[in-house]
């Protein structure tokens, strides 16, 4: 920050004085590109020896030399396989990845079945949810909430929705654990078609109609727009094929569809749903909106 240029002579003496303590090294050299004198190089840190580079934690990023402010990204580069997997482990949680928008759904029942996916823009269309491709990080179900917590983290979740019931206190719970990441999910007769309705804040729940969000979240394999990992248990496939589309006539004789679960149980189809509300959350700064557009 103070604009001073270390001669490799002085680099030394620092680094034979950590080396000789087994000290780490954390080595700030963002500013590294912007030399105003050519006749004297930079010297990175860890490049004086091998010793050093086992110690040392160089960081940097393309916002100084590019004057990108507000770009909010950087790189550590740490040579040693041990420090980076302990620099990997510390920052788990804390440091989000860069350029990922990771979501999470998950359906509450004896056992808490979740989806964490992430996303790539990959076609021209102002719908969220039919313009991306979905690539599904991990499923699985714990028992307990708290265990919530740590996949969050792991993940650098983005948003997240869960089963506003049977649950609603553990479920609120883990919501005001992660203010404003998490929100509650009633499925309502309030809601109409795709949109959502957000409550306040405080209350961190919402409500959708459950129909016209299963039809989108269940759409993607149809559609071919959703990727699930290879080792994906044989259980998550069948719970999103657990659910029926049908038609039934309401009071004026129109035919209106909803979903039945057969003898299979559905609660991945769910965590789908969830997810793909999540991925709207993520991206959306309104109180509610519609995936064709704000409303």
């Amino acid at each position: 920050p103070t604009g001073r240029l270390f001669d490799r002579e002085e680099i030394e003496q620092l680094v034979d004085f950590c080396v000789s303590r087994n000290i780490i090294i954390c080595s700030d050299e963002i500013h590294c590109d912007l030399l105003l004198n050519n006749d004297r190089p930079h010297h990175p840190t860890a490049s004086l020896n091998s010793r050093a580079a086992e110690l040392t934690i160089t960081l940097m990023a393309p916002s100084k030399t590019f004057n990108v402010p507000g770009l909010g990204c950087s790189y550590a580069v740490i040579p040693d396989d041990s420090l980076r997997r302990r620099f990997v482990k510390t920052m788990t949680g804390i440091v989000p990845h860069v350029n990922t928008l990771v979501t999470m759904g998950i359906d509450v029942g004896s056992w808490l079945h979740y989806e964490i996916t992430t996303y790539r823009a990959v076609r021209d269309d102002n719908d969220i949810n039919l313009s991306t491709d979905a690539v599904v990080l991990a499923v699985g179900k714990v028992k307990e909430f708290e265990e919530l917590d740590s996949l969050l983290r792991q993940f650098g979740v983005n948003a997240c929705v869960i089963d506003a019931n049977p649950e609603r206190r553990k479920a609120l719970e883990f919501a005001k654990r992660f203010y404003g990441l998490v929100r509650l999910c009633f499925y309502s007769n309030g809601a109409t078609g795709k949109e959502v309705h957000l409550h306040a804040p405080e209350e961190h729940t919402m409500s959708v109609d459950r129909t016209s969000w299963l039809d989108v979240a269940l759409s993607r394999f149809k559609r071919g727009t959703i990727r699930i990992p290879l080792d994906t248990p044989t259980e998550y496939k069948e719970h999103v094929k657990a659910l029926v589309r049908i038609y039934e006539k309401d009071k004026l004789g129109n035919p209106v569809g909803k979903y039945v679960k057969g003898s299979v149980e559905d609660h991945y189809a769910h965590a789908r749903c969830y997810n793909e509300l999540a991925l709207g959350l993520a991206t959306s700064q309104g109180g509610s909106y519609s995936i064709s557009g704000v409303v």
